[in-house]
């Protein structure tokens, strides 16, 4: 669901949070953080952006 730190870094090339929120804003990449300033980026997103396919189903709340 999430990109790893590990993933984020090679995404960015940065190693410190704020760098790689800089990053991805400039990549135009949607993110958040979490409460240590961890940039969370959603994997769907990344994989959309550079050229994977879109998962056929769309998820539903209450839906198996």
């Amino acid at each position: 669901m999430l990109l790893t730190d590990r993933e984020i870094r090679q995404l960015t090339g940065r190693k410190r949070f704020a760098a790689q929120c800089r990053a991805l804003g400039r990549m135009g990449l949607p993110h958040d953080r979490d409460p240590d300033g961890r940039p969370l980026v959603l994997r769907e997103v990344v994989m959309e952006r550079l050229g994977g396919e879109k998962p056929s189903q769309e998820w539903e709340p209450g839906r198996c």
